[in-house]
């Protein structure tokens, strides 16, 4: 098979099948979901029959992904495309928030809605770089125009861009080249969140037939669609916009909002009391509605909108303050109604008798959104480590079964670079729990650590079992390096690079993590940076109101609720956080799952078919044996 636009010189073990599936599916008019372990190279082999299909029928490309590691991965790959076939036409660009490319040298201090403040900043003329970007007919000035063209004769990262531009907004420069650019480089949202879709494309009169979607990662893309309509509505925020309206002299906002304060926490205590102190129930819709008119004169409409016309006046006072403008939006998203949500109260108690209330509503079926636009769109090619079983991602998603194409191919890796070991006498299972069994598992991760000879990862179902646990791990000779609740950026930015140089520089590092925190997925540890990864226990969500709630949606609509909703996420999460440790061919490295449950048929038959050769230990010594006679070679 030839693909002219692939841009390395060897076709990879299963890129070609997987171009020649992309290809037919893009032809056709079809979706395609593609299961494809890390290393087989699925940048590549997804933009180069998409773009070349692009370019020939006037389509647009967007590729999409959560990660900004993969920003980079597809521009490397679109840069060596243009040159290989001389695209010197080719037009990328790499889109992220307005925050992130934001000059303003007080962007750093800001912790608000930074949407609304830019709106803002740009109706007072308080930007300068904006004013410098637009003339009074709102075409480019001359200054913007030379950028935006070496934005389309080279391609940039949008870092690159904010470089680029000194004295305009390097904002506004990527949106206005992306409406007649040939590739997109973005977030989800950028296309299925409507109104960042708007904000960037509606001058342009892109049609979502035109589009052909990549989108990448995509076991994240149900749950970053939900949280598009989710939203929370919290009591104690109430109370502060309450006390915002008095400093602004609106009394009458600031009676409603200090109304809607004690309501909510007398409704929310009263319906506790009757379900005997429960601190988390649903309500209904109305719930929330009904007690916002009780507490005003007008329809909630007309409310909202003097809550925004207030919220103008907030931001002006202090830019990282939008109470109402957060306000105005949160009930705009309540106020949808539809199948498919959850309206409920959780309620927060504190010391002295002191409570909060909290309003949720949470989307449950992301396929009120995504349903609609993939079957407008001209093709899309879902891809990702983790998005087998293919039927719940085509269920949930919306996706037509007729036109949607599903391929699954074999991880690239040597067996004899691989180790995976099951440990059939621990569980992270609730009636398990004990110090006895966290002592046990204590046991095989200091096991683990000696037999390893090199950074080792743990990956704990929760922040309570990981402290239970390494309450029996004593370091000796090893830097044991723990993930905490709420680090910032930073924090999370040194842990790593102490546990990179731990890696060529001993002691060796033990980094321990929670599954679906920040290190179990989202971070690469190339090359010998880990060597052993330790999966403890089957990381299952919480039982709350929210997971049975969506158990029972996705059993009456799929008739599968438990499978979706519960058991297929946590191996998948399982499977996400044990790539952390091979990511190249040649890597070498072993996989230990900590929990006798993976031995069961029906965790088992969902592991992927590669870690068919597992090897059982029943103890510490068997385990060091394995690991020992695996390393050796």
């Amino acid at each position: 098979m030839e693909n002219s636009f692939f841009p390395f010189e060897e076709i990879r073990k299963g890129q070609e099948k997987f171009i020649f599936a992309v290809e037919e599916a893009i032809k056709d008019n079809n979706n395609i979901l593609v299961h494809a372990p890390t290393g087989i190279g699925k940048t590549a082999a997804s933009i180069a029959p998409a773009l070349e299909y692009a370019l020939r029928n006037k389509k647009k490309l967007f590729f999409l992904t959560t990660r900004n590691t993969h920003h980079k991965i597809a521009l490397d790959t679109l840069k060596k495309i243009r040159k290989k076939n001389n695209l010197d036409k080719l037009i990328v660009v790499d889109l992220v928030g307005k925050k992130h490319m934001c000059k303003l040298d007080s962007i750093a201090l800001f912790g608000g809605d930074f949407g609304t403040y830019c709106t803002l900043m740009k109706k007072a003329g308080r930007c300068g770089f904006f004013k410098r970007t637009y003339t009074h007919f709102h075409t480019l000035t001359e200054e913007a125009e030379r950028i935006k063209g070496k934005v389309c004769g080279n391609i940039y990262s949008s870092e690159e861009v904010k470089d680029l531009s000194e004295m305009v907004c390097p904002y506004e420069i990527q949106t206005n080249t992306a409406r007649g650019a040939d590739v997109i480089i973005g977030d989800y949202f950028h296309l299925f969140n409507k109104r960042i879709f708007d904000a960037v494309f509606s001058k342009s009169e892109l049609e979502l037939k035109d589009i052909i979607l990549i989108a990448d990662e995509a076991h994240n893309l149900a749950n970053r669609v939900k949280s598009i309509y989710s939203t929370t509505v919290s009591a104690k925020k109430i109370k502060k916009t309450a006390e915002i309206c008095a400093s602004l002299k609106d009394n009458y906002l600031a009676n409603a909002f200090n109304q809607m304060h004690s309501m909510i926490l007398l409704e929310t205590e009263r319906i506790a009391r009757q379900r005997q102190k429960s601190d988390e129930f649903p309500v209904d819709i109305d719930f929330l509605l009904q007690i916002i008119e009780d507490c005003i004169d007008c329809p909630i409409e007309d409310f909202l909108v003097l809550v925004e016309k207030l919220g103008d006046v907030e931001v002006q006072e202090d830019e990282n303050s939008q109470y109402l403008f957060n306000f105005a939006e949160n009930i705009r998203k309540w106020q949808i109604r539809a199948e498919g949500f959850l309206h409920y109260c959780v309620l927060e108690r504190g010391g002295g008798g002191q409570f909060n209330a909290k309003c949720k509503k949470e989307c449950l079926d992301p396929g009120i959104l995504t349903r609609d636009i993939f079957s407008r769109l001209h093709s899309s090619v879902l891809m990702s480590a983790t998005l087998a079983p293919f039927d719940m991602q085509i269920s949930i998603l919306g996706l037509d079964r007729q036109k949607t194409a599903c391929l699954e191919l074999p991880s690239p890796f040597p067996k004899e670079n691989r180790k995976i070991i099951i440990a059939d006498k621990v569980s992270s299972k609730y009636d398990k729990r004990s110090a006895d069994m966290y002592r046990s598992t204590a046991e095989y991760i200091l096991g683990a650590v000696k037999a390893t000879n090199g950074n080792i990862a743990v990956f704990f179902p929760s922040y309570e079992f990981m402290s239970n646990v390494l309450f029996y791990v004593e370091e000796d000779g090893f830097c044991l390096l723990v993930e905490q609740r709420n680090m910032t950026k930073k924090q999370k930015e040194n842990l790593y690079n102490q546990f990179k140089k731990c890696s060529y520089i001993p002691p060796f590092g033990l980094l321990a993590g929670v599954i679906g925190a920040s290190f179990s997925e989202g971070v690469d540890f190339p090359g010998k940076i880990v060597k052993t990864v330790c999966i403890v226990g089957i990381p299952f969500e919480r039982t709350n109101i929210n997971t049975t709630a969506t158990i029972d949606y996705y059993d009456k609509r799929f008739s599968k609720g438990w499978d979706f909703g519960y058991i297929y996420p946590a191996i998948n999460k399982t499977i996400q956080a044990a790539g952390r440790c091979i990511r190249s061919e040649k890597d070498i490295g072993a996989i230990i799952l900590l929990d006798e449950r993976y031995l069961m048929s029906k965790y088992r038959n969902l592991l992927p078919s590669q870690w068919s050769d597992a090897v059982t230990v029943s103890s510490r010594k068997e385990m060091e044996k394995e690991l020992d006679g695996f390393f050796d070679k």
